[in-house]
């Protein structure tokens, strides 16, 4: 598919309740079907605050979809992605598939709190799902998955795996992702 990329930067308030105050600047891309004169406009965040984006568009698979697509097309894609980094993962780990039903089960009875006053759900803890799209993200996650429960019955979870999982879930670092993520 051929594409337009427009690279740009912008200034923007460190702090926005400070509008007059210190600068930084922001670098965006603007990409276009050169086609296509009246398409509606996307905004994709990568990176955020203390993470490097990275601006090489090379093999970025999802692109060629966004450019081409109808945003139909584009949720469709999204959730055939999703589905295939789940399915390679549980060929690669089927252990895992026993032990995720068993925490999911446990968590939707009984949350557990965590150390930051948020709560472990069976929501947040599907929610890392998401690692299996980064690099060494499948690793870490089966790694979780080792053996967070201190009893055969599967009743009480290690506070060591409770700790990892509130640390691979957290938003401290990336607090936009939160706020623009749309779970598929």
């Amino acid at each position: 598919m051929d594409y337009r990329v427009r690279d740009l930067t912008t200034s923007v308030p460190l702090d926005h309740d400070d509008p007059s105050g210190e600068r930084i600047d922001v670098f965006c891309r603007e990409v276009s079907r050169p086609e296509c004169t009246h398409a509606p406009a996307f905004v994709f965040l990568q990176g955020g605050p203390g993470v490097e984006s990275p601006r090489d568009l090379d093999g970025v698979a999802w692109l060629a979809t966004l450019t081409a697509s109808s945003p139909d097309a584009v949720y469709d894609a999204i959730v055939a992605n999703v589905h295939a980094h789940s399915m390679a993962y549980y060929r690669r780990y089927p252990g895992d598939v026993t032990v995720m039903r068993r925490l999911v089960d446990r968590l939707r009875e009984r949350p557990e709190p965590l150390d930051d006053g948020g709560r472990l759900t069976a929501r947040r803890l599907l929610d890392l799902g998401m690692l299996l799209g980064s690099t060494g993200g499948p690793s870490r996650l089966h790694s979780l998955l080792d053996d967070p429960f201190i009893d055969s019955a599967g009743k009480h979870l290690r506070w060591s795996f409770i700790e990892r999982v509130r640390r691979e879930s957290h938003y401290e670092t990336n607090p936009l992702f939160v706020l623009l993520q749309e779970a598929v």
